[in-house]
């Protein structure tokens, strides 16, 4: 089958890929959303899931159910295929990650099973079979970890005795060419947590016992439950709302940014193309430049007539040497046609075959 991106999937490519995520936000829900794509195998990977699982540290283990976890949440909107299969596999799991851990790992493991049953993920069954391990225990819960911010902050560094922080590099002037598309990759950089964020309130209102919504849901309502249910729908479709406000905005973003690199490259290739013209006019013209260079090199290496010093004492009660002229006839020009033009000709103005002759005055 094809995934996002035409990403077909195969075992040996999941299995490199499960080889390879991290803990990451970025690389979990990279990995989920291609295995959701993928949810007719969903049998294949939640097996090849389980049985990776046993085989990993404690701390991988950890990160396997962060990846189980982020599958069930955000497939639950689409389909339960993924949670039917891990709901008779994740109890077991967590026995064993539980009993292997240390108290820190055991409470960021207590705050995954106490989002599960906030916000419903599992059946009713299979939460009451999770809390009821021993090792599970909701009251020790780890708290929430802030995910890294792109920007690391600087090191503070002593001087004296307050600490102040260490100073930072002057920002570089950006070339107004791109100050339209850095300021949208920007824009899109520091919206990207707020998208983020609004998608998973969208999954936490989701309730796996309400949706996905089908012709037999309205079975299930009754005076009792009616009016909680209509409470739930509110809010999701609230944040349903924001979600796709937001996506709407961030697509019109890229789409510009798109148009501006296009424009950007369109320029540049113009610009990429004279050069190159210009590059080859100038490669011509230094070869013809050369061979100027290598004619008069040889002409005046045999030239006759320079000045030279000539002794002459018979008339003179100095020492120092008398200067003479010694006039000679040069040697011939070189033969018309010999050689390439140097300068290159004007246009209109003929071709120059020898040195001695220079173009008309323009």
């Amino acid at each position: 089958s094809q995934g996002s991106g035409g990403d077909a999937y195969s075992f040996p490519k999941f299995q490199a890929k499960l080889e390879q995520f991290d803990a990451t936000q970025q690389s979990i829900q990279g990995l989920s959303s291609w295995l959701i794509s993928h949810k007719d195998h969903c049998d294949e990977i939640v097996h090849m899931w389980s049985t990776e699982y046993y085989k990993v540290p404690t701390e991988r283990k950890l990160t396997f159910l962060y990846l189980a976890n982020d599958i069930m949440q955000t497939s639950r909107r689409y389909t339960m295929n993924f949670i039917d299969r891990f709901k008779t596999v994740i109890p077991k799991a967590l026995n064993t990650l539980l009993r292997e851990s240390d108290a820190t790992i055991q409470g960021k493991v207590n705050r995954v099973i106490g989002i599960w049953k906030d916000r419903q993920v599992l059946p009713p069954s299979t939460m009451e079979e999770i809390i009821s391990l021993p090792p599970v225990d909701l009251n020790k819960v780890a708290p929430p970890t802030s995910a890294p911010t792109s920007k690391p902050v600087a090191p503070a560094v002593k001087t004296g005795s307050p600490l102040v922080p260490q100073p930072q590099e002057p920002q570089k002037k950006v070339p107004k060419s791109l100050e339209k598309i850095v300021t949208l990759c920007n824009k899109l950089n520091e919206q990207e947590p707020h998208n983020l964020l609004s998608e998973d309130n969208l999954t936490s209102s989701a309730k796996a016992s309400i949706f996905p919504w089908g012709p037999q849901s309205k079975h299930r309502m009754n005076p009792d439950n009616a009016l909680e249910m209509l409470k739930d729908v509110r809010k999701t479709l609230s944040a349903a709302t924001e979600l796709k406000e937001r996506v709407e905005k961030d697509l019109e973003r890229r789409a510009e940014l798109v148009t501006l690199i296009n424009q950007l490259q369109e320029k540049q290739t113009v610009i990429l193309d004279s050069n190159i013209s210009k590059l080859q006019d100038c490669l011509e013209f230094l070869t013809n430049i050369r061979a100027a260079h290598q004619d008069l090199e040889d002409y005046t290496r045999n030239m006759t007539g320079f000045k030279r010093f000539i002794g002459d004492y018979s008339n003179s009660h100095e020492n120092s040497p008398k200067r003479a002229k010694v006039n000679s006839p040069p040697p011939p020009l070189p033969e018309p046609g010999r050689h390439p033009s140097y300068p290159p000709p004007l246009p209109g103005h003929g071709n120059y075959q020898t040195i001695s002759k220079l173009p008309p005055a323009m």
